[in-house]
């Protein structure tokens, strides 16, 4: 009988762990991708027409989704609703934001400063966090 509440305890252990994650922890990727992996995914995944919704570490989906216009080895386009102008991010821009990626989900690299290093940041944050969506 006590064999059978213990593991009882274990499996009620297990279940409360997929339902009670904390925040951080739901922000984590799910595997880790080298730049180049990564824009090969956005590559093989991201095609025109596509709706990307808006998507923070700290607020979640949020906000007006964009739509992409085109996607090129050099550059991708995006067609913000709210925007005159459609954004044309290149992929320089992209490798600003995966290399301080990890520490956007922990926590520990403020959106402030994604917003210094690139004035695409809403763009490719939300971009990013939709192809990890997408494996």
């Amino acid at each position: 009988m006590r064999r059978q509440l213990k593991m009882l305890d274990g499996l009620f252990e297990w279940l409360r762990s997929l339902f009670h994650t904390r925040k951080s922890d739901r922000n984590k990727e799910p595997f880790a991708m080298t730049f180049d992996e990564r824009w090969e995914a956005l590559q093989a995944t991201l095609y025109a027409d596509t709706e990307i919704p808006n998507w923070t570490a700290a607020n979640g989906y949020f906000g007006d989704p964009f739509r992409i216009v085109l996607v090129t080895p050099s550059y991708i386009e995006v067609d913000p609703r709210r925007a005159e102008n459609i954004q044309h991010i290149p992929k320089g821009e992209f490798r600003k934001v995966h290399e301080r990626w990890e520490g956007y989900l922990r926590g520990t690299f403020p959106r402030k400063e994604l917003r210094d290093l690139t004035r695409f940041s809403k763009y490719i944050i939300s971009i990013f966090h939709w192809l990890g969506e997408q494996r």
